[in-house]
């Protein structure tokens, strides 16, 4: 188990990929891999970021084949238009264009984080839904995991869907309260039955918060098509769900946080939405300190003020469901029971309707 200051630095870090900052082009972006083990299809969108591509004097990176790589391995070809963040040379976010199409690419010098990710995302795309009884169409609410590059130089880079688009963050500030109690009920519906998914894959996301679920840009006026992005803090957990947490964002992290001890991690991907949801209502998270934190999980009782801005009880209900203090009480999402909650292809369907 890392630190906690490690944990909420490497969440820092990961944040990143969502501010748009211009830098120089680095001269070591990773080869696509040509391992079909490692090319996956694609699927659905990503980053709010790739909104802004430019940059007509970026480089074209090609590939260097494997030994013995067909000539078709060789058509495969990435170019970087902009870079959107840099940490270092071997962290940052970049748009590209890879294969001729548009691609957001993600790169880390943690290989847990980029593991994490790749695990994550393949697990989700390649798996069944209909054998939990929930819509195939689950996997359009998460970005799709275009190509697994090949490592270069302590690099380990993603490309990824791009998605023109609003994070709920932004989303969730243009909206005065009615809106939000007519929009946010869908929108959470549908990041449930996503993180439900994910749960009975074994997996929990791990850094749930309103910069990691983003608005398509075609769904912006009715009900809002999500899609949840940025999986470096998610695990395998299993049946049990029980492990130390990797990761998490200062305000999204559940009391039993503060914790040194094995916790369930599905219950804790719980707290995190009902902490996202509190924050789309709210403007701001619940707990923004690790002092207030450890109050609330000493005491087993909530100190955040009441939302007194909305009016729909129901909304409201659903939040406090999420945010019971004590994970022995709070229940997994797989396990909740709301009448907002409906059936991902209902709302999925609902929203397009309205496009």
């Amino acid at each position: 188990m890392r630190s906690f200051a490690t944990i909420l630095l490497a969440a820092a870090v990961v944040a990143l990929c969502h501010v748009s900052t211009s830098s120089a082009v680095p001269t070591n972006v990773p080869s696509p891999s040509t391992d079909p083990t490692n090319a996956l299809p694609s699927a659905p969108p990503s980053p709010p970021s790739a909104r802004t591509a430019s940059g007509s004097n970026a480089p074209s990176i090609s590939p260097s084949p494997k030994s013995g790589a067909s000539s078709k391995s060789r058509k495969s070809k990435l170019i970087v238009e902009s870079i959107l963040t840099r940490t270092d040379s071997k962290t940052y976010t970049a748009l590209v264009q890879y294969n001729d199409k548009a691609g957001f690419l993600k790169c880390t010098g943690d290989k847990e984080v980029f593991d994490n990710e790749r695990v994550a995302l393949t697990k989700i795309h390649a798996g069944d839904p209909s054998k939990y009884g929930i819509s195939p169409r689950i996997k359009e609410a998460f970005v799709g995991l275009t190509a697994v590059l090949s490592p270069n130089k302590g690099s380990y880079c993603l490309v990824l869907e791009r998605l023109d688009g609003w994070s709920l963050e932004n989303y969730a500030a243009l909206l005065g309260n009615p809106e939000k109690d007519a929009y946010l009920p869908s929108l959470f519906s549908q990041v449930i039955n996503g993180i439900r998914y994910m749960n009975h894959l074994g997996l929990v996301h791990g850094d749930i918060k309103p910069e990691n679920i983003m608005i398509k840009g075609t769904s912006f006026i009715n009900k809002p098509v999500i899609v949840i992005v940025d999986f470096g803090m998610s695990q395998v957990v299993g049946e049990s769900g029980m492990g130390y947490f990797y990761g998490g964002t200062m305000g999204y992290l559940a009391p039993e946080d503060v914790l040194d001890e094995q916790t369930d991690l599905y219950k804790r991907d719980t707290w995190m939405l009902g902490a996202t949801l509190y924050a789309s209502l709210a403007g701001l998270p619940p707990y923004n300190s690790i002092g207030v934190l450890e109050s609330v999980e000493r005491q087993g009782k909530n100190l955040f003020p009441p939302i007194e801005t909305s009016k729909n009880a129901q909304l409201l209900a659903l939040m406090n469901k999420m945010l019971v203090c004590s994970p022995a009480q709070r229940p997994k999402l797989s396990d909740l029971s709301d009448p907002l909650i409906e059936p991902y292809e209902k709302t999925i369907s609902a929203a397009l309707q309205q496009e």
